[in-house]
């Protein structure tokens, strides 16, 4: 019996060697959840006022048991599916169920990340929109993949109650969003050969789609913080994508977080793709600035649409003037012959001269001599050379805090209105300008080398641009200020107060130029300045290191 007993002993041993082990059991599923989306507003329960976002979600943040699962959404035959996640075996509770979108790749809802879809929770005001409240249970088997359903309302933060979404008031945070798209109208549009714009499906074109991004800050104290959730490698929101079709067919959309407990305080900025010399750069344009709920004017569509140029005036939320093709910067020179040895467009002679280098190639503006007049009133007149930052007279709000004020639309009417004054002088230009920046001057300069008394011709010049002036804007074929404002180096106690000059002179055949500078207390003919000038205190006693500005008249191309 004991041999037996042995003999299957060894066949038991051999046997479990050969037969195959019997699986593991199985303790984890995969769960996928498949979203429809309900409109409350078409229930004859519903007594409430839906405004839902078009902002796309593209994920689903799913509490379930107390942990927190993040999983990205997907759509398979039209139905919008979460991707699956692993949960154990057995009965579950779904806690929280909402679908955003994510902006800064950070898990879960945050301010930068909007909800835009939420399931009501059990007990809530909105619970009996959908079939199950969260705070269902779900059933994971073992033996098959699990696909829950679950019903959805688009969200509103302001209505994060009637939610039941109590954790969202630690928020407190309302995200917004804008819209934005523009026009770009430029007669040499085949200059953009080998931009961006040559990439739109469109083609080149007189009037084409504007490729261009916002920067979008709130501000923080004194500074202001660039907002994170752009989707530009800069921060910035931007159609300058393949998947933006660079700027065809839809608009930008700017997402930013609005804090319900505070006041913000938002700035955005308006670059747009233009061509800079032989380079395409994005240049500044516009700034809006506005607080908490308040929306930038866009129309009846909800966009704002904006328009570069002159292809439709009238028809856009915000029409931009033409774009001139300047340097970031450039040297200028002056000489201190009065009047100058150049001529202006109309072969008069201006107060001055001014020579312009290392501007650079392909701009509107050229290196060389030009005729100027002077501006501001204030000042020296010398031959010094100094680095300018260059500036359209069309964008006022865009130039420095002593400049921006001053009167460029008068001054822009009268250098394109100057033949309805026959007879007029060099000296008649130089006054009529210095008597529209200052309405105190009386005509009676302290120039050493001043222009000749203001003439009824000049008197009348000054009466004009005040009446008819404000708010001018040249047209194609008009001439246009160009400004440059002085970059200061350290050495303020040369630099005056930042007076400003205008010229009018000519440069190539179909450009004007003016401009001119302040110096201070530097040799050449000083002009009405302060006692103190040599130290950099002109006139009104402000200090020498603010910038210096003068500027040139070019013609817009018609």
């Amino acid at each position: 019996m004991k041999k037996i007993f042995l003999l299957l002993v060894l066949i038991g041993i051999f046997s479990s060697c050969q037969k195959k082990s019997p699986d593991a059991p199985v303790t984890r599923q995969e769960v996928t959840f498949g979203i429809q989306t309900i409109d409350p507003g078409v229930l004859k329960s519903s007594n409430d006022t839906w405004n839902c976002s078009s902002t796309i979600p593209d994920m689903a943040w799913i509490e379930i048991d107390g942990e927190d699962y993040y999983s990205q959404l997907t759509t398979v035959n039209g139905q919008l599916y979460t991707q699956s996640i692993q949960l154990t075996t057995g009965t579950h509770t779904v806690n929280h169920f909402v679908l955003y979108k994510e902006n800064d790749g950070k898990k879960g809802p945050t301010a930068a990340d909007p909800i835009v879809y939420g399931t009501p929770e059990i007990g809530s005001e909105f619970a009996v929109y959908v079939k199950r409240p969260v705070g269902f249970p779900i059933e994971v088997n073992a033996f098959a993949k699990t696909e829950v359903s679950v019903q959805v309302l688009c969200f509103s933060a302001d209505q994060y109650t009637k939610f039941g979404y109590n954790w969202f008031d630690v928020q407190e945070v309302v995200v917004r969003e804008q819209f934005f798209f523009g026009d770009f109208c430029t007669k040499h549009f085949n200059d953009y050969a080998g931009s961006h714009y040559a990439l739109q499906l469109t083609g080149l074109a007189l009037d084409m789609p504007a490729i261009f991004k916002i920067m979008a800050y709130v501000q923080n104290g004194d500074s202001w913080d660039l907002l994170p959730n752009g989707n530009g490698g800069d921060g910035s929101f931007t159609n300058d994508t393949q998947e933006a079709n660079y700027g065809v067919g839809a608009p930008v959309t700017v997402i930013y977080p609005d804090n319900l407990g505070q006041t913000d305080n938002f700035k955005f900025e308006l670059y747009i793709l233009v061509k800079q010399g032989e380079a395409f750069n994005f240049v500044l344009f516009h700034t809006w600035t506005f607080s908490d709920d308040e929306k930038i004017p866009a129309g009846n569509d909800g966009v704002v649409d904006f328009e570069l140029g002159n292809c439709n005036v009238g028809s856009a939320d915000l029409q931009l003037p033409p774009y001139l093709n300047l340097p970031a910067q450039v040297t200028l020179k002056m000489n201190n012959t009065i009047p100058s040895t150049t001529l202006t467009q109309e072969g008069l002679p201006g107060y001055f001269d001014i020579i312009l280098s290392n501007v650079g190639s392909g701009f509107d503006i050229a290196d060389g001599k030009y005729a100027a007049n002077c501006f501001r009133i204030k000042g020296g007149i010398n031959n010094a050379q100094h680095p300018y930052k260059v500036e359209s007279s069309l964008y006022p709000d865009l130039m420095g805090p002593l400049y921006k004020d001053l009167p460029w639309d008068k001054a822009n009417w009268l250098m394109n209105h100057l033949a309805n004054y026959p007879g007029h002088t060099w000296s008649d230009v130089q006054q009529a300008l210095w008597m529209l920046e200052d309405p105190n001057y009386n005509g009676d300069s302290t120039c050493e080398k001043k222009p000749a008394p203001i003439t009824d011709i000049g008197l009348k010049m000054v009466a004009d641009a005040n009446l008819l002036g404000p708010g001018f804007v040249p047209a194609p074929g008009d001439l246009v200020a160009v400004v440059f404002e002085r970059l200061m180096g350290g050495n303020g106690g040369e630099g005056g107060d930042g007076e400003v000059e205008e010229g009018g002179g000519h440069g190539e055949e179909d450009s004007g130029h003016m401009s001119g500078d302040e110096e201070g207390g530097e040799s050449g003919g000083n002009c009405n300045k302060g006692q103190n000038g040599k130290n950099g205190n002109e006139g009104e006693g402000e200090s020498g290191q603010k910038g210096q500005v003068k500027y040139i008249f070019l013609r817009i191309d018609p």
